[in-house]
């Protein structure tokens, strides 16, 4: 039995698969009357029969042929996309196709892809790792949800079930989301056709698979809603609670590989070092604001673990885990992330506020959520403090204006006739056209590998523009030996280029401790090696500590290029700790970062960011999506929603980072916008009460 502690006594009856459940609501002693006031809910599940994931499998809704085969034919699609990328996994392609199978068992017998989803979130990417760019691990967890999704929808989900169709969704909301539809695959197809791929698995950001790698959230998503709209359909309230556990579980995940980050490189009360906690957000190697848009959306479930928590045990560890996203939220140093966190909390104070949530609450509960809001000022204090980073962030927010307003209107002047006007430069189009017409006369660097009868080569071209700030090093994660270390690079160039190489103790973007090395190389036009020592402080030998060690390499003079066939680090006890040093495996393992200078890759701008790329039709079809979701989560019918005020308040929060910063160029950031856009559309469509049983043999 599934029952809801809430402080009332309240029965029902649903079928899942065939078996009853049955659903409580009740009294839990002598905590909820004093400190709850019966306005908390608890779940859990009595019984031995299943477990609590089992037990919310949906039934398998009815179909017409047609829609069948279509659902059947994407089932495969997916579940093949997943294996075939799974078969090339850059490391362990064997136990990736394993662990691949079992999620697509997992999720295919059970309801657990929205929690899992949610959960693997923040951490399913290992593009340090892997050199993976346009794919990542996450891909395999969204294409095994998808594959079970529609094979559900298809039939194909044992046991059999027969169920009532369900109602046709609401008629705006369709056009809407064919609207949605329309436009992204106009701006795929746009970008796509756009330019000659070249790097395959390994493309880059200038690759026509750039459009892939932004077009997957929006097709995840959409063929996820079918699925959501059964399970909304069965129980909103199921639907909430489970998108709630998997975004606590993923904040949960964010908090500790920040606490992390923090510990092992500035420090955890360094709140003076220029240090932006990134957690594990690799998108971010070329910036963008993925952590401050997860935090903007996260924060709201945050908060509801706390409103909801009904036990003192419970609100105390709700109390510690709030705190806790707190210090990663305040540490990331954004001026963005502050707002719209602060936003989205503003709003879902007002809408439970307009519930009247609290009203039951006793005096215990409500000191305790006092003690709460003054342990978070205070630590906000402690962290803002008169030497802290942020403040000469704060300072420097004038000069940040001028230069983002300028770099808009850079970016719209990449809008080009009537035709781009309309349907935009083509999904993932912007960082190549960027670099194609220079608006600011920079470009940044780029590195992609080239096969020829010599065999493959390292392109690398420096950033260009007599202004040009920072730099674009391809990286690897390696394990070297106790140093000194000496770096061996065979290249060839046709003008005399300064080589910079680097070994450092590094999260993501900011070093903590590293050797350097340089070299100015004459041509000779031939191949020929260069050695070239490491000097500054010696990095440990590998498993002496828990920070990442880095290698990496990049030419800083403007304008500068080389081919570079092979690549050796060399320390005293091994030779040869690279990985793919020759390349044969194109750009596998090897990570571009970006320092200083992000603009290229972002128009830092969410309105701005799908104007530029699907134009005016697809600007609206996205407005008019994310409000058509907000207008009905906070419409009168559905006031009594567990989960409208949470999913508003988290729409809100990407809203207003998206002022300042883009959302889409994130993979996937943009497909938790729009699974949360999803879920509130068919939250808020209050179908009727649905009977399912047991097919007749």
């Amino acid at each position: 039995m599934l029952a809801v502690d809430d402080g009332q006594a309240e029965t029902g009856v649903g079928h899942s698969d065939g078996r009853s459940v049955h659903f409580a609501r009740r009294h839990s002693g002598e905590w909820k009357r004093s400190f709850a006031g019966g306005d908390a809910a608890s779940w859990r599940l009595e019984g031995a029969e299943s477990d609590v994931l089992d037990a919310m499998t949906p039934a398998v809704p009815a179909s017409t042929r047609p829609w069948r085969a279509l659902s059947m034919l994407a089932a495969a699609g997916a579940w093949l996309a997943g294996a075939i990328l799974a078969a090339h996994h850059p490391l362990h392609p064997h136990l990736a196709l394993l662990g691949y199978a079992a999620w697509c068992w997992i999720a295919w017998r059970s309801d657990s892809a929205p929690i899992v989803l949610l959960a693997v979130l923040p951490m399913a990417h290992a593009g340090p790792w892997t050199g993976w760019i346009v794919f990542d691990e996450f891909d395999l967890f969204a294409l095994g949800a998808v594959g079970a999704a529609q094979a559900r929808t298809a039939w194909l989900c044992p046991p059999p079930a027969r169920q009532e169709p369900l109602p046709r969704m609401p008629s705006r909301t369709v056009a809407i989301v064919w609207a949605f539809a329309a436009t992204t695959l106009i701006a795929w197809a746009r970008g796509f056709g756009d330019a000659v791929p070249s790097g395959g698995l390994f493309a880059g950001y200038d690759d026509r698979l750039n459009s892939v790698r932004l077009a997957k959230s929006a097709i995840y998503a959409l063929l996820l809603l079918p699925s959501l709209r059964e399970a909304a359909r069965r129980s909103e309230r199921d639907l909430f609670l489970r998108t709630a556990i998997g975004m606590a579980c993923g904040a949960v995940v964010v908090s500790v590989a920040a606490i992390w980050e923090r510990w092992a490189y500035p420090g955890l009360t360094d709140f003076s070092a220029p240090y932006r906690t990134v957690a594990l957000f690799w998108e971010m190697h070329v910036g963008g604001a993925a952590i401050d848009v997860y935090l903007a959306m996260a924060a709201p479930f945050v908060a509801w673990t706390v409103v909801r928590a009904s036990t003192p045990a419970r609100f105390a560890a709700a109390a510690a885990f709030a705190l806790l996203v707190e210090y990663v939220c305040l540490t990331t140093f954004s001026r963005g992330a502050y707002l719209a966190v602060s936003a989205s909390l503003f709003v879902l104070t007002l809408l439970l506020a307009r519930r009247d949530e609290t009203r039951n609450w006793a005096r215990a509960r409500r000191r305790a959520v006092v003690a709460l809001a003054a342990a978070l000022l205070l630590q906000a204090g402690f962290i803002l403090r008169g030497d802290s980073y942020f403040l000469r962030r704060l300072d420097g927010s004038a000069a940040d204006l001028g230069s983002r307003l300028a770099h808009w209107r850079q970016g719209l002047a990449l809008i080009d006739g009537p035709v781009d006007t309309l349907v935009g430069i083509g999904l993932g189009r912007f960082p190549a056209v960027y670099a194609t017409r220079a608006p600011d006369g920079r470009v940044a660097g780029d590195a992609r590998v080239a096969v020829s009868r010599e065999g493959p080569t390292l392109l690398l071209k420096g950033p260009q523009g007599a202004s040009r700030a920072g730099s674009y090093a391809p990286s690897q994660r390696t394990a070297p030996s106790a140093g000194p270390h000496d770096v061996v690079v065979e290249l060839r160039s046709p003008f005399a280029v300064r080589l910079a190489v680097s070994l450092c103790e590094t999260h993501l973007l900011y070093d903590r401790r590293c050797e350097l090395g340089e070299a100015l190389i004459e041509p000779t036009g031939t191949w020929q090696r260069v050695r070239i020592a490491l000097h500054g402080p010696p990095i440990p030998e590998s498993g002496a500590h828990s920070r990442a060690t880095v290698f990496s390499l990049h030419l800083p003079e403007p304008g500068s290029t080389a081919e570079i066939r092979s690549v050796m680090l060399a320390g005293d006890a091994a030779v040869g700790v690279l990985r793919n040093a020759e390349f044969e495996d194109g750009l596998a393992r090897w990570y571009p970062v970006a320092r200083d200078d992000f603009a290229p890759w972002h128009i830092d701008s969410l309105p701005f960011e799908v104007l530029i790329e699907r134009g005016v039709l697809g600007l609206a079809a996205i407005a008019l999506l994310i409000a058509h979701a907000l207008y009905r989560l906070l419409a009168a019918r559905n006031r009594a929603s567990i989960g409208a005020p949470v999913l508003a308040a988290s729409l809100t929060g990407a809203l207003v980072v998206g002022l300042v910063s883009s959302v889409f160029d994130a993979p996937r950031i943009g497909f938790l916008l729009l699974y949360l856009v999803a879920v509130s559309l068919v939250s808020s469509e209050r179908p009727p009460p649905v009977q399912t049983t047991r097919a007749e043999p």
